[in-house]
C-alpha cells in the first residue's frame, strides 16, 4: 500500500488481473512443493522452467528453482536464476544473498575470478553477518584454486 493506493507487484495491470497473477503465482509454488516433496525434483522444476519461458518468476519462485536446480550439485542453469534474481533483487540483503550464492555455485565449478567477484560484492554490501563469515570462508578456499 503505497499513500492509500493499494500496489500491485506486475507493473501497468489493474487489480483484477493482479489478483489472478497472484493466485496463479500462489498455485504455481503450491503445484512446486508437492512434487518436491514427493521427490519429484525434475517434474518441479521443469514446471518452473515452463512458468519462467512464459515470463518472469517472482523471486520465491527463482528461490525454490534455484534449490532444485542445485540439488544434484552446481549447473549453468543455477548461474542464470543467480544473474536474473540479481537483476530484480532491489534489497541489499536480497543482493547479498543471491550474489553469495553465485560465488559459492562458481568456487564449486572453479571460476576464480568470478567467485572472487561475487565474493567480494557480499563484503561490500555487508548486509548480513552470516552472508559475511560465509563469504570471508569461502574467500579463503578461493586462493586455493588456480590462477588462470
Amino acid at each position: 500500500m503505497v499513500g492509500g493506493e493499494v500496489r500491485c507487484a506486475w507493473s501497468g495491470v489493474g487489480h483484477a488481473q493482479c489478483y489472478t497473477f497472484a493466485m496463479a503465482a500462489a498455485t504455481l509454488l503450491d503445484e512446486v512443493l508437492a512434487l518436491a516433496r514427493a521427490g519429484e525434483v525434475d517434474a518441479a522444476a521443469e514446471l518452473l522452467r515452463e512458468a519462467r519461458r512464459n515470463g518472469p518468476l517472482a523471486e520465491e519462485h527463482l528461490t525454490i528453482f534455484f534449490q532444485l536446480t542445485t540439488k544434484r550439485g552446481p549447473t549453468e542453469e543455477a548461474l542464470e536464476l543467480c544473474a536474473e534474481a540479481l537483476t530484480l533483487a532491489s534489497r541489499p540483503l536480497a543482493r547479498s544473498n543471491w550474489s553469495l550464492r553465485r560465488g559459492l555455485l562458481r568456487l564449486e565449478l572453479s571460476d576464480r575470478a568470478g567467485a572472487l567477484a561475487d565474493l567480494q560484492a557480499v563484503l561490500r554490501l555487508a548486509a548480513n553477518e552470516g552472508h559475511l563469515e560465509q563469504a570471508r570462508a569461502a574467500l579463503l578456499r578461493v586462493t586455493m584454486l588456480p590462477k588462470e
